[in-house]
Formats: structure tokens, sequence, C-alpha cells
């Protein structure tokens, strides 16, 4: 893979996180009820959301040929899925910002806030959405698959409820009924993506190089998918260790922290193996 295409991978999974966390952490927790300002982790998943789509959106300047003449790229949303994507995640990093300066009773109080914070989770999905559009190109047959909007969806589902959950466990302390239940369904997600994604890596690309083809993928090591496989797996059985311990015995975020840096390392891998297979057919 052309290490030029290692700026995509951070734009990409930033972005998909930055979504995952407003449709499965914000939306879930918008239905709790007595949380506090000062403990409310709805306060920092938007603020983390924020940072991962502002990161998200330098990069994807950053990355154009001509940074200071980038804004040209912004003119063709007609017809340009890149175009598109990168309003989309603008407008994400806007509507963020925005929602981060509100006050707390605003923000969750009213009709508005929480109307604010449902635009912000259907403008991410719209870029996830974006983004696979992007890449379904019908000279790519690696790409031009069903498996590329539901791998990027399927990565959003999997980091937005891991990174969710991670917060939970550094502010709020096991135990109490909506926490536990809040939890619950995000390791179910978790369990979900990740399930998702094994399959798939175990099922094989549904995709072949033709022979004969004068620029052919270089092939990809087995070593390096098979450690994309076990840092999933770390991760999911770490995040299982820490969800059935006993509340009075779980040790803070530590446990969390790690399962979402061994499913981020997997993440990695796979999006590296995504633009690796790119091959072109035809004209």
């Amino acid at each position: 893979m052309n290490s030029n295409e290692w700026p995509l991978i951070l734009f990409t999974l930033f972005s998909q996180a930055g979504a995952g966390i407003l449709v499965f952490g914000i939306l879930l927790l918008n239905r709790s009820d007595g949380m506090q300002a000062a403990t409310d982790p709805r306060r920092v998943l938007i603020l983390t959301a924020m940072v991962l789509s502002g990161l998200a959106l330098a990069i994807a300047f950053l990355h154009l040929g001509r940074p200071l003449q980038s804004v040209y790229a912004l003119s063709n949303t007609g017809s340009s899925w890149l175009s598109r994507e990168i309003i989309l995640v603008a407008a994400l990093f806007g509507l963020l910002l925005l929602a981060s300066l509100l006050p707390f009773n605003t923000l969750w109080g009213t009709g508005t806030g929480k109307a604010l914070t449902g635009l912000a989770a259907v403008t991410g999905l719209l870029l996830v959405y974006s983004m696979a559009r992007l890449y379904m190109i019908s000279t790519v047959p690696a790409w031009n698959t069903a498996w590329t909007p539901v791998g990027f969806f399927n990565s959003s589902l999997l980091l937005g409820s891991m990174a969710s959950l991670l917060v939970i466990a550094w502010l709020l302390p096991r135990g109490g009924a909506p926490v536990e239940a809040a939890i619950r369904l995000l390791v179910w997600a978790a369990l979900a993506g990740s399930a998702i994604h094994l399959l798939h890596a175990l099922a094989g690309p549904g995709w072949q190089v033709e022979p004969g083809l004068p620029f052919p993928p270089a092939p990809i090591p087995v070593a390096w998918k098979l450690a994309r496989i076990l840092c999933l797996l770390a991760g999911i059985v770490l995040l299982m260790l820490w969800h059935r311990m006993p509340a009075a015995a779980v040790p803070g975020w530590l446990l969390p922290a790690l399962a979402l840096t061994g499913v981020a390392a997997a993440e990695v891998m796979a999006r590296y193996i995504f633009y690796a297979t790119y091959f072109r057919v035809g004209m």
C-alpha cells in the first residue's frame, strides 16, 4: 500500500468513530434520567466526537495536493462524493462545536438541544455513507462490493460503542441500574460489530484478482491478517471480562481502555488491508 494512504486510514476511522459515538453513545444516553452536569458522560462524548471530527477535517484538507486551494474541493457537491464527504465532516464538526458551547441545561433539557444532537448524529451517518459511496468504484472490484458500506458502518458501531463504554467507565461508578443498562446495550453493540468483522475476515474478501492484470495488488501477509483477528478478539475478551466482573471488583477504566486499544489496532489493520487490496480493471 502506498504510504500516502495512511492519512486516509486515520481520516476514515476518526470520522466513523465520531459518528458512532453520536449514534450509539449519546442518543442512547439521552434516554437516561437523573444525571448531573458534572458527571454526565454525554458532555465528554460530545467533546470526544468533536475532537475526532476536527482531526478528520484537518487530515482531509492536508491530504489534498494543495491545502491552500483545498476549498475548491467543495465546489462540486452536486456530483462528487468527495465534495459531499468534506462538506459533511465540516458540518459535523460545526454542529458538535456548537453543542459543546451550549450550557448543559440548554443542550440536554430542551427540544432544541436534543434536535441539535440528533442532527449531528444524522450528519455523522450521512458522512459514513458518503465515504462508502466514494470508494464504490465500478473499475475497482475489491471496493465495489456490499462490504464497503457494511464495513464502514460496522466500524462506526464498533468504535463508537467501545469509546462510549470507556467514557462511562471513566466517569460513572458501576452498580446503578441506569448505568448497567446503558453498559449492557453498548456491550451488545460492540459484540455485534466484532462478530460481523470476524465473519468477514474468516469468510474471505468475496472477490478475486483476475489473471494477467498489469498491476495486481501486492499479496497481504497472512501474519498481518492474523494479527488483526487476534487484536480484535483480545479487545472483546477484555471487554467481556470487565463487563462480567462484580461491580465492586471492577478495576475502573483500565480494562475498557485496553479493550478499545485492541479493537482500534484491529481497525487500523483492517483499513490498511482495505487500501492494500486496490487494483483496477477496464478503463
